[in-house]
Formats: structure tokens, C-alpha cells, sequence
């Protein structure tokens, strides 16, 4: 009988004392990832408390469980909108990388051609002139650092 009790009184202690660290960390992929311990590889490593007395014990209010699954539910949803953005803003700049690529290309083969004699331009005022030379020799070094640029 006194085992019984015991038992139970050290059950009750250790299940009000059990805490858990868990780890919450981006690999080297992008992908969110849980455990107790993070690799020497992660990212944006956060250390979570989590209580696992309430995991255990089911006389825990079921409106608190229902906060704290909401709460998650929308911290995960901010996770995926902000990688989303990031993956959009990543896709914006390759496109217009891959347009100044050829803009610039483009530029430099047109400057390159030996049979092209004349570059005209237009001022300010919008009349038409010819460029120099060594205006023409200085538009190509320009085009050339371009292409070098955004032509990775």
C-alpha cells in the first residue's frame, strides 16, 4: 500500500517537474525543423520551452490547448507567407537579371560589329548626333562590365 502511494507521489512530482528543451531551426534547404538537438549546419536556431506537464496531464483546459494550436497554427502560417515572399523577390531579381543579361549583350554585339560605322544618339532637347570614337570605345567598356554583371 505505502508502495502504491510512493509510486503515485513521485509519479504526480516528476510529470509537474518535466519540462522539455526543444530546438526550432531553418537547414541548410530552407525547411523548418524540430528536435532536441540542432546541427552544427542550422540557421536561425530558436530554443523552445515546451511543458510537457500539459501534454501529459488531460485535466488541462481544453480552451488553452486550442490557444496555443491557433497560436502555432498562425506562427507557421507567417513562416510560409515570409518564405514565400522570399522566394518571389528571389524569382523577380533572376528574371530581371536574365533581361539586363541580354539588354547588355545585345549592346555589346552591336557596339563589336565592325560594320556598324555611326552611333547616333538623342540629347535632352531631342535632336539626333553622332557619338565619338572614343564615345562609342567608352559605351562598349560600359556594355561589357554590364554583361559581366548579370551574365553570371
Amino acid at each position: 500500500m505505502y508502495t502504491r502511494v510512493l509510486f503515485l507521489l513521485i509519479s504526480t512530482l516528476a510529470c509537474a517537474a518535466i519540462q522539455a528543451e526543444v530546438y526550432r531551426w531553418i537547414d541548410p534547404n530552407g525547411h523548418v525543423q524540430f528536435g532536441d538537438r540542432p546541427p552544427p549546419t542550422a540557421r536561425q536556431i530558436e530554443a523552445m520551452d515546451i511543458d510537457l506537464e500539459q501534454r501529459i496531464n488531460p485535466a488541462v483546459d481544453p480552451g488553452l490547448r486550442i490557444q496555443r494550436q491557433q497560436r502555432l497554427a498562425e506562427e507557421l502560417e507567417r513562416d510560409r507567407h515570409e518564405r514565400e515572399q522570399a522566394r518571389l523577390e528571389a524569382r523577380r531579381a533572376a528574371q530581371l537579371a536574365a533581361s539586363l543579361c541580354t539588354q547588355y549583350t545585345d549592346r555589346v554585339r552591336l557596339l563589336a560589329d565592325e560594320n556598324v560605322r555611326w552611333i547616333k544618339g538623342r540629347n535632352a532637347n531631342g535632336s539626333n548626333f553622332y557619338y565619338s570614337d572614343a564615345e562609342v570605345a567608352g559605351l562598349r567598356a560600359e556594355a561589357i562590365r554590364g554583361m559581366n554583371y548579370y551574365c553570371r
